[in-house]
């Protein structure tokens, strides 16, 4: 088992769902209980599957971030004055 969807529900749920968390966290598991969360998961798995990942800093990650956004708003601050960037 990779991954463990539980949305409690009922009488036995609280009970039931702490037995399930502590489980799955036990065997290193991720549990996801809330249907936010699994849409969350969701959405990951298939960017995972899209695209892939790569680890990298987060230096470098944000790398010439600021270049970026000065020259779009050098880009923006043209085109408010009927100028073309």
């Amino acid at each position: 088992i990779d991954l463990v969807f539980n949305t409690p529900y009922g009488a036995d749920a609280r009970g039931d769902g702490l037995l399930i968390r502590q489980t799955a966290a036990s065997n290193g598991v991720p549990c996801v209980t809330t249907l936010a969360g699994m849409s969350a998961a969701l959405l990951g798995v298939e960017a995972l599957q899209r695209e892939g990942f790569m680890v990298r800093s987060l230096q470098s990650r944000h790398a010439g971030m600021e270049e970026r956004i000065v020259a779009r708003d050098a880009q923006i601050a043209v085109r408010a004055i009927g100028g073309r960037a």
